[in-house]
């Protein structure tokens, strides 16, 4: 009686080992199964899957920051044409046909354009503000308690909540580079600035910033010797302090800076410029003092003039910076692009399948199962019984 060899057996059972092996490739587009099958391809295909890996995850981060920084766009723009329009109403009220209901109609009009501008710099993506600076979960600006409220403290004013200190977004391993603008970029321009053996000058509404985006603010503890302290990102008082000089008249003079390097400006608020206009030809001062002499009423509009064009001035060079900072990151997408595609071809040269190579095997192995099973069935075809008969 002939039987079936064990090396015939053993010839099958590689077979089928190479069936899996190809079966699995061609399924899955990669080499190796295990690392032990292969250490060396192993070890470059962690490597270079965890590149892959860097550079998706940067070119979804740096997408995102993208479509953050076009909105940034549209919303700057669209404040800019607010501002632009704020400018001609005001231009408008110093006409001398103007009586005292084309003033209010006039307020009216600048009360919704001003109302426009704070929806726009409250503008959000994804749940995150766009121009709170550091921390994208605060409402930049906000209307203090009492801001409908004639005579009220608080009458007509608009607080800025955020900071002066961006968000830093990846755009290559280890390299980071600043995303859109603050609230101080758009709605504050610079009252006064100083540097080394300079002072500054500002009222007790503005706000200090220095050249970091740290703020500094009146520390009133002792009154008869004013401070202006630094605060850091969280808000903590650092010990960098500057003596100051109280004016008597809202007003603040610091010691002369002795610091190198160091740079305060003094930024203002246009909401609260544009809340004394809006007042003015509402017949109100600041404080909601009735106005009643028209005269009055123009020389307060007048003087807030040049403040529309220096918060116009103010917005444009915000939107040339996020212009300029959108496009290292439209260059540093493409340089993403491009690296993420190197690795994805290296990836498949070194560890990604043959399909062209494996279809062959697969097809070689097909004409071999058949020509063993046909061998193996004439071997059956020998067996001594069938040989008796």
């Amino acid at each position: 009686m002939i039987n079936l060899s064990d090396q015939m057996m053993y010839r099958l059972g590689n077979l089928n080992e190479e069936y899996r092996r190809v079966s699995y490739q061609m399924s899955s587009g990669k080499i190796l199964e295990r690392g032990s099958d292969d250490s060396v391809i192993f070890s470059k295909e962690l490597h270079i899957n965890d590149r892959i890996r860097t550079y998706d995850g940067l070119k979804n981060q740096i997408e995102k920051t993208t479509a953050y920084n076009n909105v940034s766009d549209i919303s700057i723009s669209q404040i800019k044409s607010g501002l632009e329009k704020v400018q001609t109403e005001v231009l408008k009220s110093l006409n001398a046909g103007m009586d005292m209901s084309d003033k209010k109609a006039l307020a009216t009009s600048l009360e919704g354009i001003r109302d426009n501008i704070y929806t726009l710099l409250n503008e959000t993506v994804d749940g995150e503000y766009l121009f709170s600076g550091s921390d994208t979960t605060i409402q930049p600006f906000k209307k203090a308690e009492g801001f409908d409220q004639i005579g009220h403290p608080n009458y007509g004013k608009v607080e800025y909540q955020g900071d002066a200190i961006l968000r830093q977004i990846a755009v290559a391993p280890n390299s980071y580079r600043d995303r859109g603008v603050h609230g101080f970029d758009i709605m504050f321009y610079t009252a006064d600035s100083a540097i080394k053996n300079g002072q500054l000058n500002f009222n007790a509404t503005d706000r200090v910033v220095d050249g970091n985006g740290l703020e500094w603010k009146v520390d009133l503890t002792d009154p008869l010797n004013p401070t202006l302290q630094q605060y850091d990102i969280n808000g903590n008082p650092t010990a960098s302090t500057l003596a100051l000089t109280d004016n008597g008249d809202g007003t603040y003079t610091t010691e002369t800076i002795t610091q190198n390097g160091l740079l305060l400006e003094a930024k203002r608020n246009f909401f609260d410029d544009l809340h004394v206009i809006i007042s003015a030809l509402n017949g109100y001062d600041k404080d909601g003092n009735a106005i009643t002499d028209p005269f009055a009423q123009n020389d307060i509009v007048r003087e807030k003039m040049d403040t529309i064009k220096n918060a116009y001035d103010a917005s444009n060079i915000a939107h040339a910076k996020l212009g300029a900072r959108n496009n290292i990151f439209n260059s540093a997408l493409e340089n993403v692009q491009t690296q993420l595609t190197h690795f994805n071809i290296l990836y498949q040269e070194t560890a990604g399948a043959d399909l062209a190579k494996l279809a062959m095997e697969s097809k070689a192995l097909e004409m071999t199962y058949s020509a063993l099973y046909t061998t193996i069935s004439k071997m059956n075809d020998l067996s001594l019984i069938k040989f008796i008969r």
